[in-house]
């Protein structure tokens, strides 16, 4: 049983080093290639993020550092981060509430 869990191992980190060190072919069309990503610093607040995908109607954001990417935020992440945040400052306030009348 041992043998077969490492020999699995094997297997499985030789298809994620195959997949990495795979060639891109950048003119296959199944490839989603944004030619004017929008940038943002990593400072910047998350209100002006709200307001670029609400008023511009963009799907992603990079996030870059000193010339260098350091991360991607999309659209339906933000929002569910957001909804998420709401729900538990909702729990938090009602709680308080609660504390405050006992």
């Amino acid at each position: 049983m041992q043998e077969e869990l490492s020999q699995l191992g094997l297997q499985h980190k030789e298809v994620v080093e195959n997949f990495w060190n795979a060639p891109i072919d950048f003119e296959d069309p199944r490839i989603f290639k944004n030619n004017s990503p929008f940038l943002v610093m990593l400072e910047t607040p998350m209100s002006k993020i709200h307001f670029l995908f609400t008023m511009l109607n963009i799907s992603m954001l990079l996030v870059v550092e000193e010339g260098v990417i350091k991360g991607m935020i999309t659209k339906l992440e933000f929002i569910q981060k957001r909804k998420a945040n709401n729900i538990v400052n909702a729990i938090e306030a009602k709680e308080k509430r609660k504390q405050e009348h006992d």
